[in-house]
């Protein structure tokens, strides 16, 4: 995030940019708009309230406007024929690959990728070593993917390589 938004990480702030169309509207948005982005939670939400609240803050953006820079958002919703629009994602546990290139595969693909857990989840991405967020899909009902089912699911975006929501993680001795 250019700002510096304490808890505004490169995920949440593309969270936020697919919910509002400018950065005028960021930073009318209410506390209680903010936290009902899947992904933005109570103290990050209290950040970014924050953070536009002060005087520095709105002199940068109005120095900015009058230089011409652009402050509306790219539709970042328009991403509706993708195979992967409208689903969130939590990654957990370690890959073969890095996690960057998942997450970037989910946002390429239309999803989001959100940091905890919730009913909202569409699914949790299961890698070797899991930690908590694996117990708490299961109390939650939140599908559970494989990296093979979530390459599966991108491919044919079909419910193939849903784990069983019993199934214990990977160990780290087994591949997948």
């Amino acid at each position: 995030n250019a700002f510096g938004i304490r808890h505004v990480g490169t995920n949440t702030a593309r969270l936020i940019a697919a919910e509002f169309h400018s950065l005028d509207q960021l930073m009318n948005a209410s506390e209680e708009e903010l936290v009902n982005i899947d992904g933005v939670g109570e103290i990050t939400a209290k950040e970014i309230k924050k953070f536009f609240a002060k005087a520095e803050t709105i002199e940068l953006i109005t120095k900015l406007k009058e230089a011409g820079v652009k402050t509306e958002f790219e539709n970042l919703n328009a991403s509706s024929n993708k195979k992967l629009s409208g689903m969130s994602f939590v990654i957990t546990g370690t890959f073969e690959i890095p996690r960057s290139k998942l997450e970037e595969e989910i946002v390429n693909s239309g999803g989001k990728v959100v940091n905890s857990i919730s009913k909202k989840t569409t699914y949790l991405l299961l890698g070797e070593s899991p930690g908590s967020k694996f117990e708490k899909a299961q109390k939650l009902g939140v599908p559970v993917l494989s990296l093979d089912g979530f390459y599966a699911l991108i491919e044919s975006t079909s419910e193939t390589g849903i784990l069983n929501e019993s199934r214990e993680p990977p160990s780290q001795n087994s591949k997948e």
